[in-house]
């Protein structure tokens, strides 16, 4: 009853794991024939007991990060987090999980691991995966937050500049994916 091509799959991406929490698609014309419905129609389904499952982890793993990142003396400075959004084509036989692993040792071996840029991971998480229009047969568009905590200093703009070439650099190399948009 769904249009191929015009579906995606909506997922939680937590600790490696990718945890399927619905659907979201176009119906096909024929499907909608038969209910005399003329023009698009969309669906979806979510599986809400899962959705809040997966928030609720999320959230309790950023805290844990956040209580890490305080100082031993509990002396904490609440430094504003820094959000960064990447979407990446890539191959359709290239796992999420395998972008999002290029992603973190991206961050934590090639941009953090020097000491310049103050900072630590908290969260990679894919919030979107798109196959269709604009995007080549055989690909898909995967699209995923980053989120860091400054542990000295707000981070400057040549800080994020240099954890995104950091990003681009390793997924194009290990993933053979290119940053859309």
């Amino acid at each position: 009853a769904l249009h191929p091509g015009r579906s995606a799959h909506v997922v939680a991406c937590l600790a490696g794991q990718t945890i399927p929490l619905g659907w979201v698609a176009e119906f096909h014309p024929s499907a909608l024939r038969n209910f005399e419905i003329d023009g698009h129609c969309l669906g979806f389904e979510i599986n809400l007991a899962a959705a809040l499952k997966a928030h609720s982890e999320t959230k309790e793993h950023s805290q844990k990060a956040e209580r890490k990142a305080a100082s031993p003396a509990g002396a904490h400075v609440r430094l504003p987090t820094v959000e960064r959004d990447f979407a990446f084509m890539l191959n359709e036989s290239l796992s999420a999980e395998s972008l999002v692993t290029s992603v973190r040792l991206a961050i934590e071996k090639d941009a953090l691991e020097s000491g310049k840029i103050p900072a630590r991971l908290v969260a990679v998480n894919i919030f979107d995966i798109y196959r269709g229009q604009g995007v080549p047969a055989g690909h898909k568009s995967v699209a995923l937050r980053v989120t860091l905590l400054p542990v000295e200093r707000t981070l400057t703009d040549s800080d994020i500049q240099a954890v995104t070439q950091a990003v681009v650099a390793r997924v194009t190399r290990d993933c053979s994916a290119q940053l859309r948009g």
